[in-house]
Parts: structure tokens; sequence; C-alpha cells
């Protein structure tokens, strides 16, 4: 059985090609001249065509290996880009949560909005709104467009559960922040009257 020989095919193909290069009347000229040199000239020629033979591919390879460093940067930049913004989206989404449970829904920077905020917490809660009122209004901005009003919330005459749910409503739903409170029993009424620090943030989102 004759032996396989995958180098074959590949050497008549070079040899083939080199014998047509050979028939061509330029390179003919060349080898004329080269075997007209003497042997150290020819010696040079040859170190000279081993040498480009030699930069050739490694410029070629070189080339390859920037390209291949500045690609691999240029995706690492991208990486670092796409994690920065899947933690500013991860921030945001805190924020949001974040402002959900300090923030009030609605803007506050008069005693008038203040009131009726008050006024409509009283209706929710079931208490008469006369018997609330608001006063020593402050607002005082913060960064990112963040009022904070400051005010003594008065009230009288309302019963325990009134003044309770009151509170309740005001915390949970408007967000109000109770510093002091002060609370006092009318022995005749048996009701309850006094008055409570309290704190309100809001953001107006106009500004955004």
């Amino acid at each position: 059985m004759s032996k396989l020989n995958i180098m074959r095919p590949i050497d008549k193909a070079i040899f083939s090609k080199i014998e047509e290069l050979q028939s061509v009347k330029e390179v003919q000229k060349i080898l004329d001249a080269y075997s007209n040199l003497d042997e150290k000239p020819q010696e040079i020629v040859k170190i000279a065509l081993a040498a480009v033979l030699f930069i050739i591919p490694a410029v070629i390879i070189f080339i390859f290996i920037g390209l291949n460093s500045s690609l691999k940067s240029e995706l690492e930049t991208k990486q670092d880009l796409l994690s920065l913004s899947q933690n500013i989206v991860q921030q945001k989404a805190g924020l949001k949560t974040v402002k959900r449970d300090i923030l009030g829904r609605v803007f506050i920077s008069n005693m008038g909005d203040m009131q009726g905020l008050i006024s409509g917490a009283a209706n929710a809660s079931g208490v008469d709104s006369s018997k609330i009122s608001v006063s020593k209004f402050q607002a005082q901005e913060h960064e990112g467009f963040i009022t904070q009003a400051t005010m003594d919330m008065r009230f009288t005459g309302l019963s325990n559960a009134e003044f309770f749910g009151l509170v309740n409503t005001l915390n949970s739903r408007q967000k109000v922040r109770f510093d002091e409170i002060s609370v006092n029993k009318n022995s005749s009424s048996n009701l309850l009257e006094g008055v409570a620090t309290i704190h309100y943030y809001s953001q107006d989102e106009s500004g955004l």
C-alpha cells in the first residue's frame, strides 16, 4: 500500500509557480543580474531577502496584535460603560423607593398649601378641619429641588380615636414627620388639645 504524501501537491504547486515566474522576462533579468554579482554581493542580497521575508510577517503579526489590543480595550470600555449604566439604573430605582418612603406626594412651599394638606388629612380621618390649624411655617430648600416645610400644628377638641387617626393619616399617607407633640386633656370635655411640631419633605418636579 503506497504512503500518502500530503505535502506533495503543495510542493508541486509552489515549484510550478516558481517556474512560471522564471519564464517572465523581468524576473529573468533580475536573476541574470543576481548571478553576475560577486559572491559577497550575492550574500548581501540573500541576507536582505531573508530579512525582508522575516520583517514582513513580523509587521503583519504586530499589526494584528495592535488591532486585537485596540478591540480588546474598546470592548472593556463598552463593558465598563454597560456596568456603569446598570449601576445608575439600580441607583435610580433605589432612589425612587426612598423618595416614596420620605417625600410627600404634594409639593408644599407655603402656608396655604400646608393648611390644605392638613385639612385633607383631617377630612380623610373624619375630623372637623376647623379644629386643626397651622402656624410658624418655615420652608427650607435643599439639593434636588427638595423643600423641607416645618411648622406647628395645633389641634383642639379631639377624641382619642380622632387624634390617633389624624396622626396615622398624616404619617403614613402624607409622609408628615412628627418632631415634638404636646397633648393635654380638657378635664371638662375629656377631649384632647395641644400642638405638634411637624416636618414635611416634598420635591418640586417642575424644576427637574
